[in-house]
């Protein structure tokens, strides 16, 4: 019985322990888990040494705050997209013309219709009312963009005058060379019977007023129609993009504005 008093009074002291708890305010019981957990959370990383950041050596820089930051300036380090949009000066592309009659006919290939490529991109910025840099990727570079393509922008290029329907024929068939050039892995050259017939394709003198007219005794190769037009296509865009520029700059040429309709 005595046993039985006292665990009948133990009971009883859990039970009104339990309800004396039952009584309190659900704000302080939630503030001194709260505080608990914290404690408890401070002793344990007190404990457990490996849980502690490490001490930061001296003489090491400061990491920049968000990704692709200069540590320098905070700005955003280059890309390799960014890269691709450097141009060229006009010293280095003197040097182009003359570095190129020592590549390859892959290395040339691919090396014009680059220059074709990013000159094209350029005069067509030029074109547009208003390219502002948030906007141009997603108009010539990212995926899906739609001036993403060569093909694209030789088609536009063609409708805003950049280039004329001759011109843009000629185009077709240094995107197609440079396309074979570009997805295939065996050795390749102008030596190829399927290339040499698209090569003949080209015609310098289609571009040019009055007629450009080889000279007698020169040895009229594919790889020499080939860098003759792309020369003669690239000159023609680079002047484009400096007469637009000077036009823009002087009055000349004006950039036309958006068009304001009575709703707008």
């Amino acid at each position: 019985m005595a046993g039985c008093r006292l665990g009948c009074g133990g009971v009883a002291s859990m039970r009104l322990t339990t309800s004396s708890r039952r009584r309190r305010p659900a704000s302080s019981s939630l503030k001194s888990s709260a505080s608990g957990v914290c404690s408890m959370g401070e002793s344990n990383m007190s404990k457990r040494p490996g849980k502690r950041r490490p001490v930061k050596p001296e003489g090491i820089a400061p990491k920049p705050r968000f990704r692709g930051a200069s540590l320098e300036t905070g700005a955003r380090k280059p890309t390799l997209q960014d890269i691709t949009r450097q141009m060229p000066t006009p010293g280095e592309v003197d040097d182009y013309f003359v570095q190129i009659k020592a590549m390859s006919d892959r290395e040339a290939v691919l090396a014009q219709s680059a220059f074709l490529d990013t000159f094209l991109e350029q005069a067509l910025s030029w074109c547009m009312v208003t390219a502002p840099s948030d906007n141009r990727d997603r108009i010539f570079r990212d995926p899906g963009s739609p001036l993403g393509s060569f093909s694209a922008r030789i088609l536009l290029a063609e409708a805003l005058g950049v280039v004329s329907p001759a011109m843009r024929a000629q185009l077709d068939v240094i995107r197609r060379i440079r396309n074979v050039f570009a997805h295939t892995v065996r050795p390749l050259d102008f030596e190829n019977r399927t290339l040499a017939e698209e090569a003949a394709k080209l015609d310098p003198g289609s571009m040019t007023r009055p007629g450009f007219v080889y000279q007698t005794g020169v040895e009229i190769t594919s790889r020499t129609r080939f860098n003759d037009t792309s020369t003669f296509v690239i000159r023609h865009v680079i002047e484009f993009i400096g007469a637009r520029h000077k036009g823009a700059v002087d009055g000349s040429w004006p950039v036309v504005a958006a068009y304001q309709s009575t709703y707008a």
